[in-house]
């Protein structure tokens, strides 16, 4: 299997701010995996990989990022969100994006 590459985002959650029921809890990086993201960083376990989901609401594209692996559906948004200075994912999506990775 190959490794999954993509570009480094910071995640971005309020102080003091804990869940166990979100699944990247213990990270303060992702490495954003999409087919419009050019594959610079290898995800590791510093930075594991999430992959953009995008959904058609209210006549407008959404888009929000779920932990590699899980299926569609099964997370939430848990609070945090992802985001990065790099032009590659702001031209996705102009504000952070939501982590879909609260599991109940």
């Amino acid at each position: 299997m190959s490794k999954l590459k993509g570009l480094t985002a910071e995640i971005y959650r309020a102080k003091g701010y804990e869940s166990r029921m979100n699944a990247m809890n213990d990270y303060n990086r992702v490495t954003v995996i999409d087919k419009e993201i050019d594959e610079i960083f290898t995800a590791n376990e510093d930075a594991p990989a999430v992959r953009l989901v995008r959904r058609n609401l209210s006549g407008g594209e959404y888009i929000h990022a779920v932990p590699y692996g899980c299926p569609d559906g099964s997370t939430m948004f848990g609070g945090s969100f992802i985001y990065c200075s790099d032009s590659r994912l702001r031209k996705l999506n102009k504000y952070p994006i939501p982590l879909h990775d609260r599991v109940e």
